[in-house]
């Protein structure tokens, strides 16, 4: 049988939680938007095998076949990661 660990559990209920709280003061908000700058920060600059295979298949694909535009989205989101912290 499938178990999640209960640390994982906690922490999805946490955030659906918030992303709950999030849309009652603003409707089109979307937890993975705000969150897309860090996790492209991660994947472009850790240097874990995991996160390097993410990475590749996230830019390649399955069929293996670069997409520019998942690159450009990726750039983007680490220069809006950069602009925020360094503020």
């Amino acid at each position: 049988p499938f178990r999640i660990p209960p640390y994982f559990t906690l922490v999805i209920r946490a955030i659906g939680v918030l992303e709950g709280i999030a849309l009652v003061g603003n409707p089109e908000f979307a937890i993975i938007d705000e969150a897309y700058p860090y996790i492209a920060r991660r994947l472009m600059t850790d240097d874990s095998p995991r996160l390097k295979a993410a990475l590749r298949y996230m830019v390649y694909g399955r069929e293996g076949s670069f997409d520019a535009e998942k690159l450009i989205d990726l750039l983007q989101a680490l220069e809006k990661f950069s602009a925020v912290k360094d503020k």
